[in-house]
């Protein structure tokens, strides 16, 4: 009994000291890990019982050893350590990818996709192998899911997405409804004129519903890149107007500064703004305040307006000015938008004046689309030459 008793004595103490030194083993390496000491990790084969472990050094022989072999091998066992450790089976079917194996490839995707088809957290991990594999409808559907609910991410899709197809024909062709306006968006950044007026007839053939502000992007794209007449229609449609003449010439609303609306610039020698009060009609009225800080040549608030090639228009407008200084006054010019033949102005305003009403000629050039109206001010010669005081301008129309 005596012998017996000191037997299981003598187990029980190596078991618990194996037991005591599996912990301190275990212990030191999850430090290791969780400090990412990747040099520790490579270095002792002891680690090699962790799937994170294998991973990393599968990674290691993929982009530093470039050992395709060892690499599949690591992964390989990572997988079979832990089963839900995803990355390492993308790991894997890349390798088997760029070995050129795709039928391994193949079958690792159809066992390993469908668990993970709707989360996100792999989508971009599975659009990379589709885009390796060369798969086309996975490539489709999973750049549909990117561009959907993975914002972030959306530049490199379309990045990607335009080396597989080459073009953006292709990214069209595959782009799913709710995702074709931020197709169209990329368009407009990518100044693609042409495909960006075929998107937007599709969209509308498909009543795709689409936002006001990307309307008057599109509006202002169009502008600058010489498609005025559809222009001039989407202005239409956006405005529900007859689509010519000048917007909010009462300065009832905010300036758009886009499109066929009022811009407004900054400049330091000026405060622009719309106020409600002492207007000579109507909601509002734009009211220049000059700081008398500079000899400014002010060009800071205009609009180009829609018109109609070769017929002629009158400028209408109401204005005021409280202590204009120096001999450079305000005044309204016109010329044409992107065309020559067209430059005329009023005179200008200097001192205090009360609302007065003005008109102006204007012969619209055969090549003119459009017209911008223009708040100005040129630069003084003399010494006293900085500007201060204020203007007010109401009632602006091209009739």
């Amino acid at each position: 009994m005596k012998r017996t008793g000191f037997l299981v004595r003598v187990l029980t103490t190596l078991l618990l000291l194996g037991m005591s030194g599996s912990l301190i083993w275990f212990g030191v390496w999850t430090n290791r890990m969780a400090g990412r000491d990747y040099a520790f990790e490579l270095k002792h084969t002891s680690g090699n019982l962790f799937s994170g472990v294998l991973y990393l050094k599968g990674n290691y022989e993929y982009f530093v050893d470039l050992d395709m072999e060892t690499a599949a091998a690591y992964f390989r066992k990572a997988v079979v350590y832990d089963p839900l450790l995803i990355e390492a089976w993308f790991a894997l079917a890349k390798v088997h990818a760029v070995r050129g194996r795709k039928e391994e490839t193949q079958k690792l995707c159809d066992l390993l996709l469908p668990s993970i088809s709707h989360v996100s957290t792999w989508k971009w991990q599975e659009f990379l192998l589709a885009f390796d594999l060369g798969d086309e409808k996975r490539f489709a559907e999973t750049l549909n899911f990117i561009l959907a609910r993975l914002p972030h991410r959306r530049n490199e899709a379309f990045f990607l997405a335009h080396t597989f197809w080459r073009d953006w024909n292709g990214i069209i062709l595959h782009v799913t409804a709710e995702n074709r306006e931020l197709c169209f968006e990329q368009l407009l950044s990518s100044r693609e004129t042409d495909l960006a007026v075929r998107l937007w007839e599709r969209m509308k053939e498909e009543r795709v519903p689409v936002d006001r502000d990307l309307g008057l992007r599109f509006c202002q794209f169009l502008m600058e890149n010489d498609r005025m007449k559809m222009a001039k229609e989407l202005w239409r449609e956006i405005t529900g107007s007859a689509g010519l003449g000048v917007c909010d010439g009462e300065f009832g609303t905010e300036p758009l500064n886009t499109a066929f609306g009022w811009r407004f610039g900054k400049t330091p020698a000026a405060v622009i703004e719309i106020t409600r009060q002492g207007c000579h009609s109507g909601d509002g009225c734009l009211h220049i305040r000059f700081n008398g800080t500079e000899n400014v040549a002010f060009h800071h608030v205009s609009q180009t307006v829609p018109v109609e090639p070769g017929r002629k228009y009158r400028l209408h407008f109401f204005r005021r000015s409280s202590a204009l200084t120096t001999d450079k006054g305000v005044f309204l010019e016109v010329t044409g938008y992107r065309c020559s033949g067209l430059n005329v102005a009023t005179s200008p305003v200097v001192g205090t004046t009360p609302w007065t009403e003005e008109e102006l000629e204007v012969a619209v050039p055969d090549a003119c689309e459009a017209i911008t109206v223009k708040v100005s001010r040129k630069d003084s010669l003399r010494f006293d030459n900085k500007i201060s005081g204020d203007y007010w301008l109401d009632g602006v129309a091209v009739e």
